[in-house]
């Protein structure tokens, strides 16, 4: 199984965490370049119980939209995401058989704590 680093190389926060990071055990996409797959993106959402946990909610473009275009229902939020990758909250990591997205401290230090279960 595969441990996954989607994260964005021109965000400052996304920089900082992979530094403290074993890079070499994880695969690393530059959401930029490499764009979620629909397939981690199903997987993240099952782990998360929504696909709601996953859409960046502070990205410009989100807050640019009117309530009428925001996405809704689960499938609209999906296919929102999939259409643009700063929708996607990030860094969106798979480490074993766990999933952590974005960047809040507790996140990052349950992070650290499956990390080194690899």
């Amino acid at each position: 199984m595969e441990n996954l680093i989607y994260y964005l190389s021109t965000c400052d926060t996304n920089r900082k965490i992979l530094k403290n990071l074993p890079k070499d055990k994880f695969i690393l996409c530059d959401i930029k370049k490499l764009h979620v797959t629909e397939s981690d993106l199903d997987k993240a959402a099952g782990f998360f119980g929504s696909y709601g946990a996953l859409l960046n909610k502070r990205a410009q473009k989100f807050k640019g939209m009117n309530e009428n275009e925001k996405p809704k229902t689960e499938d609209e939020i999906r296919k929102t995401i999939l259409s643009d990758y700063t929708f996607l909250n990030r860094p969106l990591i798979k480490a074993g058989n766990e999933w952590f997205a974005g960047s809040q401290p507790e996140t990052i230090e349950k992070l650290m704590d499956a990390i080194k279960k690899l």
